[in-house]
């Protein structure tokens, strides 16, 4: 019987403190989103940079195989 009081003692009290120190909760949230917002960006640019260098090797390499079946075919 005594855990549902504890339990709801402990999260008053988060939510109390929490309350308290909203701002710098607030702050130090913006700055992880905005970090989180950089790192997805790069990471989304390298991804096309990959995906533009692996389409070109590619045609390349089918360029190659299509060269090598005409000179075969004559």
């Amino acid at each position: 019987m005594a855990l549902p009081l504890l339990v709801g003692i402990a999260v008053g009290s988060l939510a109390v403190v929490a309350f308290n120190n909203k701002k710098e909760i607030k702050q130090k949230i913006t700055s992880c989103a905005s970090k989180v917002k950089d790192a997805a960006k790069t990471g989304f640019d390298k991804t096309k940079e990959f995906a533009q260098e692996s389409k070109e090797n590619v045609k390349e390499k089918l360029d190659c195989i299509n060269s090598k079946d005409k000179e075969v075919a004559k």
